[in-house]
């Protein structure tokens, strides 16, 4: 389950909408770009991934990287 803590808008571009975000996820599995529903996430979006304790930034390769451990 994806929930979305905060969001700004990039724009929207054919229907659907761009934002950079802050997340929060049970498992890094369910990191993706388009994210769900119309939403497409950005670079420099932020997810804590609650399994792992440990949080994730979109790169411009429209790769989700893992952070440093937060234990």
């Amino acid at each position: 389950m994806i929930k979305i803590i905060e969001s700004k808008s990039e724009g929207i571009v054919d229907g659907k909408n761009y934002i950079r975000a802050t997340l929060m996820v049970d498992d890094a599995a369910e990191l993706t770009v388009e994210g769900f529903k119309n939403y497409h996430f950005t670079m420099g979006s932020v997810a804590y991934v609650i399994n792992e304790g440990k949080l994730y930034a979109l790169n411009s390769a429209e790769t989700w990287t893992a952070g440093g451990d937060n234990s």
